[in-house]
């Protein structure tokens, strides 16, 4: 069973797709060039004494207080200071300038006034250049930060406020934004009155394989993506057939790059897809999905020159 497309509501425009599009070929930073950045982030993050090891995808350098990991197939680097939390009583932080605004619901959400995101905006960007990271090619860039709520046991609310702050990097390459897990920069940050920044690093995740030479790859529609791909997902089908209404609310059309563990040799065009699942009276009311469906035919990355098995696999 599949489901057809009319038994799927659309609350976004079907991206128009040109008959062709280009796949991008990358490299991933080798260990040698990561070496020296990854010696000074583990000293932005205090991680002090660190031992060397190896694990199935990554190597890792730990120690007491923290560890970074270096991912050899897409050169990507994760970092953390795991014993900053252990310095707090809660997950609540004591930014200076805290501006607050309402959300769909009517809740508070709380965001960064303008020195504090100043702050965090300039201390990010001097890490990540400390740390070596490729940033040419960002194309945008915002600060998040965690909502935090304490509550009764009833489950009432007591008080409001907020953790840490993100500054999340997204990237592009010749104007199409490179979608998926594998390019992206996000670094942790929490008010520090005892740096002069007036903020620390608590933990950093960068992934961003150097882009090379582009290849031309004939593409379908965005309507022939998703017949091949989201028409065929089992969950969304078993779900369907159950009763429950499948409502895609977003999709960008997109160069895929895939997670920090797995090798990739091309970016592909993919169209990202998210939505919802509202299930039948009874159960659980809704759950979000998130889906990438391919844009272009195995055959056409062969006529490309271009082999892999995740343009030769189903979505």
């Amino acid at each position: 069973m599949t489901i057809d497309m009319k038994q799927i509501k659309f609350r976004t425009k079907m991206p128009e797709i040109p008959a062709a599009l280009h796949a991008v070929r990358v490299a991933a930073p080798p260990l040698e060039e990561r070496r020296e950045g990854i010696s000074r982030l583990a000293g932005r993050l205090g991680l002090g004494k660190l031992r060397e090891m190896e694990t199935e995808n990554s190597r890792v350098w730990a120690g007491r207080d923290g560890d970074v990991e270096f991912f050899p197939a897409s050169g990507a680097v994760w970092s953390r200071n795991l014993s900053a939390s252990e310095a707090h009583p809660n997950e609540l932080r004591e930014w200076p300038d805290l501006a607050e605004e309402s959300d769909d619901n009517g809740d508070t959400v709380f965001t960064l006034g303008k020195k504090s995101s100043r702050a965090v905006t300039g201390y990010a960007h001097e890490v990540l250049r400390e740390a070596g990271f490729d940033l040419a090619h960002v194309a945008t860039e915002r600060a998040e930060l965690i909502q935090v709520a304490q509550l009764s046991e009833k489950g009432e609310v007591l008080s409001r406020g907020a953790g840490d702050a993100t500054l999340k990097l997204n990237y592009a390459l010749d104007g199409m934004p490179v979608i998926g897990p594998g390019a992206k920069t996000e670094i942790d940050l929490e008010p520090d009155p005892d740096n002069d920044a007036g903020v620390r690093t608590v933990g950093v995740f960068h992934v961003w394989r150097r882009p090379l030479e582009r290849r031309k790859v004939e593409v379908g529609s965005a309507e022939a993506a998703l017949a091949a791909g989201l028409l065929k997902d089992p969950d969304l089908t078993l779900a369907v057939k159950q009763g429950g209404r499948v409502t895609v609310e977003e999709l960008q059309l997109g160069l895929m790059a895939l997670p920090a563990p797995a090798r990739q040799a091309y970016l592909f065009p993919a169209l990202a897809v998210a939505g919802r699942v509202d299930l039948p009276k009874g159960k659980l009311e809704y759950y979000n999905f998130g889906r990438y469906c391919h844009v272009a035919t195995p055959k056409a990355y062969a006529a490309a020159e271009i082999y892999a098995d995740y343009v030769a696999r189903p979505n």
